[in-house]
Parts: structure tokens; sequence; C-alpha cells
């Protein structure tokens, strides 16, 4: 099972390969995780799952906003369904937590490293600052309230599906 397929990325297939082990992620944090005792530096293996998040996070940013925002350009459509997703990750991260399913390792994978990568305040903000300056002040608005409203039901979402 891979994480790309077709050409696209496959959000569903990341999620069984973190929360279900196996392949490549489990060969890596066993890898990372059995040397911990060697290392000298102790953060290091925190340090490496988190950039490796970041940068699998960013890239699912940026292609997400290749494949949505051309087809939608009125309205920051990409943020504000990059942010809903990560949210929704966020709140599966947090209800495996509470329940004690998850290692910290995939929580500094998946909440630090990917939904930190994945989601964007500041583009965001800068966004409905360009709305605000076109004169489009509804889609300001509704770019601030649907958003918030949006992220907080996707958080909770994802906390009661895992929790």
């Amino acid at each position: 099972m891979g994480v790309v397929g077709k050409g696209a990325f496959n959000l569903t297939s990341l999620f069984i390969l973190v929360f279900k082990g196996g392949g490549p992620f489990q060969i890596v944090t066993n890898a990372v995780c059995s040397n911990v005792n060697q290392l000298k530096i102790q953060n290091m293996p925190s340090f490496l799952l988190v950039f490796l998040g970041g940068g699998l996070g960013s890239l699912c940013r940026w292609g997400l906003g290749l494949s949505i925002q051309p087809l939608l350009p009125k309205f920051p459509w990409a943020t504000l369904v990059a942010n809903a997703l990560a949210c929704l990750i966020m709140g599966s991260v947090l209800g495996l937590q509470l329940q004690g399913n998850l290692s910290e390792e995939r929580k500094l994978l998946l909440a630090t490293g990917f939904c930190g990568g994945f989601s964007t305040f500041s583009t965001f903000t800068a966004e409905t600052w360009q709305c605000f300056q076109n004169g489009q002040y509804g889609s300001a608005a509704a770019n601030v309230f649907g958003s918030l409203t949006v992220c907080f039901v996707c958080l909770l979402l994802g906390i009661k599906l895992t929790a």
C-alpha cells in the first residue's frame, strides 16, 4: 500500500499507514526508536519525526492548493480545506491520545509535524486581508467565521471518531 496512488495524494492511505503501523513508517520508527539510547542528542528522533511530518504536511498543503485554488479562485477554498483537514487530523490525534492509543512518536509526526506543516494560519490571515483589500468584505467575513466554525467542528468530529 502506498501513500501516493494514481497521481494524487491519498489521505486514507496515510491514516492507515500511521495509525495502524506497519510499512515504511514502522520501519523508520523502529530504526529511530531502537537507537535512542545510543544517540548523544536525545531529541534527535523527535526532531526527525517533526521534520518528516512537517515536510509531508507542507507538500500536501502545496498539492492541495494546486488542485483546488485554480478551480475556485474567488475564495480561498484551498486554505479552508487544508485547515479543516488539519483540524480533523488533530482531533483524531487528540482522541487517540485520550484513549492512550497513540505513541509519543506518532503524536510528534502527526500533530506537531504533519498538522503544523499542513495547516496555515498565516495564509488564512493573508488571504482574508487580500479579500478585504479587494473590497470583498463578505468573503473576508465568511472566511473568518466559516474557517473558525468549520475547523472547530472538524476538531470535535476527529475527537468523536477516535474517542
